[in-house]
Formats: structure tokens, sequence, C-alpha cells
């Protein structure tokens, strides 16, 4: 949620309703009230306990509010073939899958996906179609890119970074739409 919060402040864009406050503790929707504020958790309470406990563990893993920056990466491995079966847990969870998508849905819902169902279609979609790159948000990342190449001793041009913008790696004839 950060980083649309960062992505959002360069755009010039306000936030939905309800996601951040202020550091008055009032609610804001101006990304930059927002970053010296608190974003806010999803499901009210529950969602704050939800985050609490996901948040807390991963104090193990370098996050600590004392220091200059709140991030730590805790990475959790499951291994669900300590009991059970790796295929038996497959045909579960895509079960599981099937109940919640066939869940009777409110009026103006069309589709109930799951976590990260969007980013995959996105990222299909992008292989499949292109990349559109936001005018602002590419002349904020070229001199970046530059910068950062040669601090590693290495050139990179322009024209490189429109290669790497439109390789075949990143997608099968994309193009690159400088928009607005």
């Amino acid at each position: 949620m950060m980083t649309e919060v960062m992505l959002r402040e360069r755009l010039g864009e306000l936030l939905r309703e309800g996601v951040a406050i202020g550091p008055d503790g009032e609610p804001t929707r101006v990304p930059a009230l927002a970053r010296r504020g608190a974003l806010l958790p999803f499901g009210g309470y529950k969602g704050f306990g939800l985050a609490l406990m996901i948040q807390a563990p991963g104090l193990l893993a370098g996050s600590d509010s004392e220091q200059e920056s709140d991030s730590g990466y805790l990475f959790i491995a499951l291994r669900p073939d300590l009991v059970g079966t790796a295929d038996v847990f497959n045909r579960r969870v895509t079960q599981l899958i099937e109940r919640i998508k066939t869940t009777p849905r409110q009026p103006g819902i069309d589709e109930i996906r799951i976590p990260s169902e969007r980013a995959f279609r996105s990222r299909e979609r992008a292989l499949r179609e292109g990349l559109s790159v936001d005018r602002l948000v590419f002349d904020a990342l070229v001199p970046r890119m530059i910068a950062k190449s040669s601090s590693m001793g290495k050139t990179i041009t322009m024209s490189a970074v429109l290669m790497v913008l439109h390789s075949p790696s990143m997608s099968r004839g994309s193009f690159l739409d400088l928009g607005a």
C-alpha cells in the first residue's frame, strides 16, 4: 500500500477514502499527509490484529521502529508434505478456491478474486499486449536508472532504457506508450 501512496503522490492523485490518516490523526486522501501519518488496516480491529500478527515476527527479520526504516523482510515457508501428500493438499486448495469463487455475490460484484489473481492477470496481459508507462513515472525512473548504472561503473543510455522496456523477455511484441 505504501508503494501506491508514493505513486499517487508522484502523480499528484488523491488516495481512496478510508485508507489513511494524517499526522493529526484525521482522515486524509492526500498522499504526503498519509506518509507523515499512518495507513489504516483493512477490516477494522480484526484486520489490525491480522496485520500485527504478521508484522510482529518481522521484528526477527530486522524490522524495528527505532531504526530509520521500518522495513524488514520475513519469509514464512510451509511444508504441507509434512502432514500429507502434495497432491491431496493441491486438490483441497483447488476445491476451497472453487467454493469461495462460487459463493453468491452482492449486486454489482462480478467476481470473487483470490489474492494475487489480479496481479497474475495483469502480468499475463502485459506480456501479451505490452506495458504503458506514465510519462511522469518514466521521467522519474530514467535519471535514477542512469545514476544507478554509473554508480556501478556501467554506462546506460536512453536507447538502452527503451530497449529494456521494449525487450522480448518483458513482453512479446510489447510497446512503450509514454502516455500523459
